[in-house]
C-alpha cells in the first residue's frame, strides 16, 4: 500500500467513505461509526477521526497542502518507523517533479507514536535519507 497515492480531489473523509474498499474496510462499519456519533455521513468530526484513524494504522499516509500565509504540507501517519520509506520516496519525487520545493515547509505527524517533526522539504528529505 506504501507506494499508493492517491489524489481524493476533495476532502479525504469523502474519498474513504466511497472507496473503503481500497482501505480494506466495510463500508457498513464506516456508517456505523457516524451512527454512533449521531453526525451526519462526510462530517469531519469524532467519527471522521476514529476512521481516518483507521486508515493510517493500515500504513497510508494523509497528505495535506496548505496555502496561503501559513503555507505548509502536512504528512499525518500513524507511526513514524513505518512510514519513512514512504515519506522518503514521496518527498523525492514531489521535489524532483517540482510539485514540493526544498524551502517548503514540511510537517510531520505521526497519531499513534506522537512523532513530530517540522521544517523545510530538504532537510526532511535528508533526515529521512540517513535514516534509512
Amino acid at each position: 500500500m506504501g507506494e499508493t497515492f492517491i489524489d481524493t480531489q476533495g476532502s479525504h473523509i469523502s474519498y474513504v467513505i466511497g472507496h473503503s474498499y481500497v482501505f480494506l474496510m466495510r463500508h457498513k462499519w464506516v456508517c456505523t461509526q457516524y451512527e454512533e456519533t449521531g453526525e451526519p455521513i462526510g462530517f469531519e468530526g469524532k467519527a471522521c477521526s476514529v476512521i481516518l484513524k483507521e486508515v493510517l494504522s493500515k500504513g497510508w499516509v494523509g497528505i495535506r497542502e496548505t496555502l496561503g500565509k501559513d503555507a505548509r504540507w502536512t504528512f499525518q501517519f500513524s507511526e513514524f518507523a513505518k512510514s519513512k520509506e514512504t515519506l522518503r520516496i514521496f518527498i523525492a519525487s514531489a521535489i524532483e517533479d517540482g510539485d514540493i520545493k526544498s524551502c517548503d515547509r514540511i510537517v510531520l505527524n505521526g497519531i499513534d507514536d506522537g512523532f513530530y517533526k517540522e521544517t523545510n522539504a530538504g532537510e526532511i528529505y535528508e533526515i529521512l535519507k540517513e535514516l534509512i
